[in-house]
């Protein structure tokens, strides 16, 4: 057993195992596996003190109560690389979720895991400008296909419900028997605009240039 905010001592430490770090006010731990003990309580200690420790809520413990608080627990060592995880899950599910400051459920996954906003930027802007591998790239490439950019999809839904809303404006006017110079100038829009939208319902431009001649259908339409 380590002394309180000190490494424990001995040849053990060299090896493999399952630990703890205990906060002994709380009685709450944190719960890993390493394949060197002592190199692993060190880099506690160093990001602990550092205010750079994860997950945050073992870094917030720790600036409360103070390094004076913790004990590093050599729980079991495993000379078994392998069955690390393992022996890691065993001793996590020995306690209840509101007794432990891992985040989560399954010690080899990300299961349960919640970033918050900070950490989430965090990771962001750790990976901006990292350089994929070809099989990355072609793995994303490959499940985009077809897709486009979420911004973009927001763009194109915002202009088409725009345009289905001047759409129904211009159809309401025309059915009421306004010309498509007057509807241009209500509805503040260009009289193509206008135009394409008549033109859907089957008005074509006359020869002349001047307004819409009325196909049988828009005759119908309006009557």
């Amino acid at each position: 057993m380590a002394k309180r905010g000190r490494p424990p001592t001995g040849r053990v430490l060299t090896a493999s195992g399952v630990y703890a770090l205990v906060n002994t006010v709380t009685g709450q731990r944190y719960i890993g596996s390493t394949i060197n003990l002592s190199v692993r309580w060190a880099m506690h200690r160093y990001k602990l003190r550092r205010n750079e420790s994860w997950p945050k809520v073992l870094q917030r413990a720790w600036n409360e109560y103070g390094e004076q608080a913790f004990q590093f627990l050599i729980l079991e060592p495993v000379p078994d690389r392998a069955q690390l995880l393992i022996r890691e899950q065993a001793w996590a599910d020995k306690y209840p979720p509101n007794m432990l400051y891992n985040r989560r459920i399954l010690v080899h996954t990300h299961a349960g895991i919640k970033h918050d906003p900070e950490a989430r930027a965090k990771m962001s802007k750790t990976r901006m400008g990292v350089p994929q591998s070809v099989a990355h790239s072609a793995a994303i490439s490959v499940a985009r296909k077809g897709q486009l950019p979420e911004r973009v999809r927001r763009m194109q839904v915002a202009r088409d419900n725009k345009l289905n809303d001047i759409g129904s404006q211009i159809i309401a006017m025309y059915k009421s028997g306004l010309r498509q110079k007057d509807i241009a100038v209500r509805l503040d829009v260009c009289q193509t605009t206008v135009g394409r939208w008549l033109w859907r319902l089957g008005v074509t431009k006359s020869k002349r240039g001047g307004d819409s001649t009325v196909t049988s259908r828009i005759q119908r339409f309006r009557s």
